[in-house]
């Protein structure tokens, strides 16, 4: 049996696995189930919260995340600030 012959064959098992089968359309399940997540989170962005506080500075949540670091806007900025 040659390399070609047995990678028919191998191939041919492949696509008759019924565990195979179940596997990617698990698979399928789970990529649509993350892509409703992100449109569900894309939503809750866009239309936004009403009833909570938002930053109105420009800086948003960078200068929380990376407090005593040199989190600005633009790279003059940066040069600026962090320029020790």
């Amino acid at each position: 049996m040659s390399a070609t012959q047995q990678a028919r064959s191998t191939a041919s098992r492949a696509a008759n696995s019924k565990p195979l089968e179940y596997l990617a359309r698990g698979g399928f399940i789970v990529y649509g189930v993350i892509h409703l997540l992100f449109a569900w989170l894309a939503l809750q962005i866009a239309l936004g919260d009403s009833k909570g506080e938002s930053d109105q500075s420009g800086w948003g949540s960078a200068t929380t995340l990376a407090a005593g670091t040199c989190a600005v806007p633009s790279a003059a900025k940066m040069r600026r600030t962090c320029a020790r």
